[in-house]
């Protein structure tokens, strides 16, 4: 694989260059003007489709403000991430309420708000990170059970498949 540096509204690469196009976790860094273009993109270099997972909507934005709160009550330095996800808003369905036609779309909900949260304040408490990760390490499909379980709405981040139809 070949690392590319360039920006996600002016990708170059030719049109249908890739079966699918993954934007994981990207779009909330987006300023909201170049949002649109950055989905355009992906579709353009997309034979098949396209996955865009982002934190959606207010309801995450609110859930990252106070976990940066409780980050600054208590004395820590936020992770740059966060302080970063508190530049713009957060994208939300709406960015899909206008793709080209010959396209669908399905919203897929990802993490619990709740339990978005509480995994994020977790990770401030060495023990209980370690824990976790631990968990992980020696449970796998035991944690991907339950991480299932948590893919509900209200959802921090919705995973939306964009499809050639």
């Amino acid at each position: 694989m070949r690392a590319v540096i360039c920006s996600g509204a002016q990708l170059p690469f030719a049109d249908q260059s890739f079966d699918v196009a993954v934007v994981s976790d990207v779009m909330e860094h987006v300023p909201p003007i170049w949002r649109e273009k950055v989905v355009s993109e992906a579709l353009r270099v997309s034979r098949v489709g396209a996955v865009v997972g982002y934190p959606c909507g207010p309801a995450a934005f609110a859930a990252d403000q106070k976990l940066r709160e409780h980050y600054l009550k208590r004395g820590i330095s936020p992770p740059v991430w966060l302080d970063e996800h508190m530049m713009y808003p957060f994208p939300d369905r709406a960015l899909f309420s206008v793709i080209p036609s010959g396209w669908g779309v399905k919203a897929i909900p990802n993490e619990s708000l709740g339990f978005h949260y509480g995994m994020m304040r977790m990770e401030m408490y060495r023990t209980l990170d370690y824990l976790c990760r631990l968990g992980l390490y020696l449970f796998p499909s035991l944690v991907e059970w339950l991480l299932c379980r948590v893919d509900q709405e209200p959802s921090y981040r919705t995973i939306f498949v964009v499809y050639r139809q």
